[in-house]
């Protein structure tokens, strides 16, 4: 894990996720947007942002296991 700082977009950290980290967030983002009320101090816009993002990544795993 690297944490940055970029003065455009803000403090930012990297990490390294193997595929059942992956499963989970997509996971939870997926029922937090299903559960979404409106309410609260949850970034809904990050989280559509990070739902395409993670699915991605679903898919790479996938693929990968299906080619090796």
């Amino acid at each position: 894990m690297f944490a940055s700082e970029d003065r455009d977009a803000g403090p930012r950290v990297g990490i390294n996720l193997d595929e059942r980290a992956v499963r989970a967030l997509s996971c939870a983002v997926n029922y937090t947007l299903e559960k979404w009320a409106g309410e609260g101090f949850i970034d809904q816009e990050e989280l559509l942002c990070l739902k395409p993002f993670l699915q991605g990544a679903v898919l790479e795993f996938d693929f990968n296991r299906n080619f090796s």
